[in-house]
């Protein structure tokens, strides 16, 4: 069965989440090419301390965008056949959900502001959880849809 074809509203559901995400997420590139000095200001204008131009910081910063990014390119490889991929959606849900709880810690820790803290971690923790129940979905879904298709190719009356 093609799995395109037969795709229900959980499945369409499930695949536009994981773009919007994916779109996010690529938007973290934009941060690998950004002028040191555009990151200075966005940390001026959330009230941090002034922004450190060392080399670590500049690796860190890029190369977590970078990272994002990335990960954003995989959720939109995987929305391309959320059956296909269920078990690699299904872990980045629950890498997601171990993420958002590990970043609440970091955040704080690092002194950010709790709206900043409670805002990624939440956002990261709702994402996770939304795929996790429309991957439940999808699988209910696909279950229903190969049913149907059964009893649609059952000989008529029955032997």
């Amino acid at each position: 069965m093609n799995h395109e074809t037969s795709s229900g509203i959980w499945t369409t559901c499930l695949k536009l989440l994981l773009r919007f995400g994916a779109s996010v997420m690529g938007l973290a590139l934009l941060a690998v090419f950004m002028p040191t000095e555009w990151m200075a200001l966005a940390n001026g204008a959330l009230g941090l301390e002034p922004f450190p131009a060392t080399p670590l910081t500049q690796y860190l910063t890029r190369s977590l965008s970078l990272l994002y990014a990335t990960y954003g390119s995989l959720m939109w490889v995987t929305s391309s056949d959320v059956r296909r991929f269920a078990p690699v959606i299904t872990y980045m849900a629950v890498a997601d959900i171990v993420f958002a709880l590990f970043i609440l810690v970091i955040d704080m820790a690092a002194g950010l502001p709790p709206w900043w803290a409670f805002g990624e971690a939440g956002a990261t923790l709702g994402m996770g959880a939304m795929i996790l129940f429309l991957q439940r979905r999808v699988g209910l879904e696909a279950r229903s849809l190969e049913a149907h298709s059964l009893e649609d190719s059952a000989p008529a009356g029955g032997s």
